[in-house]
């Protein structure tokens, strides 16, 4: 009886993952902009954590004539930031810096040319980020790059690239193309310095140790786990060593690409017992992006799923295009090839087994760079940099439940110069308030980092959406009629064209209303849509379920042509009809619940015949 009960509550709960929960998302508004490097140079690279009320900020500024590396805090939640400290402060060039933190303790690491060739320093901070000693970490003849950070309790770790034979390095340092960066010829080997003592004291180790090309290294830190990637055989495959007493010791290297593809850009996350890991392989010329997992705190990986199948360039921020959230993983990625670009977006809510097909969130765009994801509890923020309207913009698109749906694209930098993120992340940082956005904006002297702060979501009303257009010119509310998207079953929309300033509602409104898969496939296309009042409904019935996209143009006001374009721009929001979930999986879990039922059932019928036997 049991096992009937199991098997009815199970298909109950499959069935009611056909249904979603719609919650509307309000365009958050700016309530904080702060200009945060403000010097005539050029401040870049930039990184940001936000922690409670406390906002961390590390980048290089190059207003000394070379690279420093510079930081701020605020205390404020963003409302103000303290005095910038240097970091760095040395003769040298500094470059590419990174942060961490860990309760009271703050930390940053880089390269640093000061010694001549290139060595890895590090700074610490034990009270909040007021202030900081510094330290050279690597300090050997070699050249020593491309540093990543991270901790845990009073636990500290610094990978990097290290070359200790300097007569086989060549250093490039390009004033004109902003470029610093040492080139090894020799073999590049992973090393590891490891603190338990908030950074006061450290051990240094070969990681990698092998006679390969080991580069691109990357860390994550669970509690006492540690967990450390990177390329060996000359980006040929991605290796993984783990530890579970804070570094104290390492397992053997495991491949986990296993792949006779070039391998490269790994990135790691953890969740529990869960190690999540994201690169690009090359495949035929073309470039996808692959996932694998492990269970098992890294000690075995199951087999690396394709995310990109149907793409054909996909590229990856470094460390940046994955979140996880219980057992909801997602990832992004941006397209730059003639035949697909955009932004696109999946997401996994078995904890990485099965994934959905890639949404493109920014649509079809030329020039979209670096894009990346931060996720907090069930709020999804994804930004990118955007050239549509000719000059480099930062977009923003937000999901409040879980990616189910995404509102509206929403234009952070919106002016009339270049506005910049960065290959090295993150940029985006949320607390339980609110979201912070840091970019880069260029002057005629330099650029300046702005970061800017959104109020989140507070009041929202079941099933509707508020979206703007791009250009700020035209608001629509679209209500939703019911919270379970179904397919053959009639669904309608409700359009409520506004005025962004006065919220007062347009009158004769001329759009169109369209509808595509995530393949590009027009399953709506309604053209020289009117209405008189401003509001409209629109009925539909989906024959397919997954992620669909709704694109609504709205071509001006008037009662026949010309229109007035005062109030003209599109808006676009994604839904999801039956959250896609792998029917394979639930056969067979149904096969092996009826498999248990069988053994039960036979092993009830054994016992019978013993007891009738025995009588």
């Amino acid at each position: 009886m049991n096992f009937f009960i199991l098997l009815v509550s199970l298909i109950v709960f499959l069935v009611g993952m056909g249904g979603i929960f719609l919650i509307s998302q309000v365009v958050a508004e700016p309530t904080v902009t702060v200009n945060l490097s403000n010097t005539n140079e050029k401040s870049h690279r930039a990184q940001m954590f936000a922690f409670d009320n406390n906002i961390y900020v590390v980048w290089q500024d190059d207003s000394s004539g070379k690279g420093d590396i510079f930081f701020s805090r605020s205390t404020n939640s963003g409302v103000s930031f303290d005095s910038v400290i240097n970091l760095s402060d040395n003769a040298g060039t500094s470059a590419f810096p990174r942060l961490a933190y860990s309760g009271e303790n703050v930390y940053a690491t880089w390269y640093d040319y000061s010694p001549g060739l290139s060595d890895i320093f590090f700074a610490k901070s034990t009270d909040e980020g007021a202030s900081f000693e510094t330290i050279n970490l690597s300090k050997n003849a070699g050249v020593s790059f491309n540093p990543w950070i991270a901790a845990s309790g009073s636990n500290v770790y610094v990978v990097w690239n290290d070359d200790t034979d300097p007569t086989v390095n060549l250093q490039r340092n390009s004033t004109e193309e902003n470029i610093t960066f040492d080139v090894s010829t020799g073999n590049s080997e992973i090393f590891m310095a490891t603190s338990h003592d908030d950074g006061s004291t450290f051990e240094i180790i070969n990681l990698s140790n092998t006679t390969e090309n080991s580069i691109d290294t990357r860390i994550n830190v669970s509690k006492n786990n540690v967990y450390v990637v990177w390329n060996e055989k000359n980006h040929e495959n991605i290796f993984l060593v783990s530890s579970t007493n804070s570094g104290a010791s390492f397992s053997e290297a495991i491949n986990v690409s296993n792949s006779d593809n070039t391998s490269r850009n790994a990135g790691i996350k953890t969740s529990r017992n869960n190690v999540h890991i994201i690169w690009l392989e090359v495949l035929s010329n073309s470039t996808h992006i692959f996932y694998a997992k492990s269970e098992n705190n890294g000690q075995t990986f199951g087999s690396p799923i394709n995310l990109s199948i149907d793409s054909i360039g996909p590229n990856l921020t470094r460390d940046t295009q994955m979140a996880i959230s219980g057992d909801n993983v997602y990832v992004v990625w941006y397209e730059n090839t003639p035949n697909s670009s955009g932004v696109f977006f999946v997401r996994s809510m078995d904890a990485g087994t099965t994934f959905t097909k890639p949404i493109n969130l920014s649509g079809a765009t030329d020039k979209i760079l670096y894009a990346q994801i931060e996720v907090h509890e069930n709020s999804l923020y994804v930004i990118w940099n955007d050239k549509r309207f000719g000059n480099t913009e930062v977009f923003l698109r937000q999901s409040d439940d879980g990616g189910n749906t995404f509102g509206s694209i929403q234009n952070l930098s919106s002016d009339d110069t270049e506005s910049n993120l960065f290959v090295l992340g993150p940029q985006i940082a949320v607390t339980d308030e609110h979201f912070f956005i840091i970019y880069e904006n260029e002057h005629t002297e330099g650029s300046d980092l702005f970061v800017k702060r959104f109020d989140k979501n507070t009041n929202s009303q079941l099933g509707t959406l508020s979206l703007q257009s791009i250009n700020e010119a035209v608001n629509v509310e679209m209500g939703i009629s019911q919270e379970n998207l179904e397919p053959d079953t009639p669904i309608e929309f409700s359009l409520k064209f506004t005025n962004p300033t006065s919220g007062v509602q347009l009158e004769n409104v001329n759009y169109s209303f369209k509808i595509v898969d995530v393949s590009g496939n027009e399953l709506v296309n309604r053209l020289n849509q009117h209405t008189q009042d401003g509001f409209d409904i629109q009925s539909v019935t989906f024959s397919k379920t997954g992620p669909l996209t709704i694109m609504i143009d709205i071509q001006g006001l008037g009662k026949e042509q010309p229109f007035s374009t005062k109030y003209s721009g599109d808006v676009s929001a994604v839904i999801t009809v039956v959250p896609e979930f792998p029917i394979l999986f639930v056969v067979l879990v149904l096969a092996m619940l009826a498999s248990l039922l069988l053994a039960k059932f036979m092993g009830y019928q054994s016992v019978m015949q013993k007891t009738l036997q025995t009588n």
